[in-house]
């Protein structure tokens, strides 16, 4: 059982121009807030045998704002501290050569802050609360160890991660204090959640040698919570080769030398970006939705070597 008390003082100007103020000018902060949190926690482990285990929880988690989320966000509104439901229920297998393991949950949330694709004044991403969400999905995991060096690990994560009910506020030309339009949406995905992450590496030791192959693939993903085709991020698989030599010298306890070779297909992929929507009037006065995007290119193959040296 935990309680937590936060006050939490902010002072001072910001760094960004209030242009909605009653006297336009950079942005006032005076922050006084009290928050009074319950986290509770229970679970239950069963060890079935040597090598099978059983376990269940059930928890609840608060979260205050970060100094970000006041700061940067709209002048209109301060944001509310996030509240969790959190169940989970797992099973676990290990022996002297292999583990795996099968993990599902379901994560309840009240007024979770989630990034909304936008960047601010100062291109910073945004986040503002949504009254009700979930995550919910299951993790696998697996990998062995061989006498002969060999390794491999794999773990993935198949998810669903929704707002429900979500309502979109959008303004002409963007300019907060403009006639606001609510658009209604349903359950719609988590800006920047994707519903299926695939990890894996294959690696391999002998006598100071060691090189891995880590690979990852990210499903496609939505840069804001109104699921618009023109706001997503594709799904990318990306490959990265590590290959390494240790040593002993004279006087240090070991060196190793190795350079990794990133993106090793050369993959053309976007990891990040940002996104946002607005309307206008057109030629019969009535609104019209636009929407935009901007994205993080990654670099092509790309090599790094490096050495360290233990005393």
């Amino acid at each position: 059982l935990q309680y937590r008390h936060i006050n939490y003082k902010i002072n001072g100007l910001n760094d960004k121009y209030n242009w909605t103020a009653a006297t336009p000018g950079m942005q006032k902060l005076d922050i006084d807030e009290d928050f009074d949190f319950f986290n509770p926690k229970a679970g239950l482990s069963w060890q079935l045998n040597r090598n099978h285990r059983l376990y269940g929880s059930f928890s609840v988690a608060h979260k205050e704002p970060t100094r970000n989320n006041y700061t940067d966000g709209y002048f209109t509104e301060y944001p509310k501290a996030e509240r969790l439901f959190d169940y989970e229920l797992g099973y676990t297998f290990a022996n002297s050569w292999l583990h795996a393991g099968a993990n599902f949950y379901y994560m309840d949330y009240k007024n979770q802050l989630v990034l909304t694709g936008e960047l601010n004044e100062i291109g910073e991403a945004m986040a503002s609360n949504v009254p009700d969400s979930y995550r919910m999905g299951i993790e696998l995991m697996a990998g062995i160890r061989l006498e002969c060096g060999i390794q491999w690990d794999i773990n993935a994560t198949l998810s669903k991660n929704r707002v429900q009910n979500f309502i979109e506020t959008l303004y002409e030309n963007e300019e907060v204090g403009s006639e606001a339009w609510g658009v209604k949406h349903g359950d719609t995905p988590i800006a920047f959640s994707p519903d299926f992450i695939l990890n894996n590496r294959f690696g391999y030791s002998f006598k100071g040698f060691e090189a891995s192959l880590q690979s990852q693939y990210i499903s496609k993903q939505y840069m804001s919570n109104a699921k618009q085709k023109e706001c997503t991020l594709d799904a990318y698989f990306v490959s990265n080769l590590n290959l390494s030599y240790t040593f002993k010298l004279p006087k240090v306890k070991s060196v190793t030398v190795g350079c990794t070779i990133y993106n090793l297909f050369n993959e053309e992929y976007e990891n990040n970006g940002y996104a946002g929507s607005g309307y206008y009037r057109d030629d019969k006065g009535e609104k019209a939705r636009y929407n935009y995007a901007g994205y993080a290119a990654q670099a092509g193959t790309n090599v790094l070597g490096h050495i360290a040296i233990n005393f």
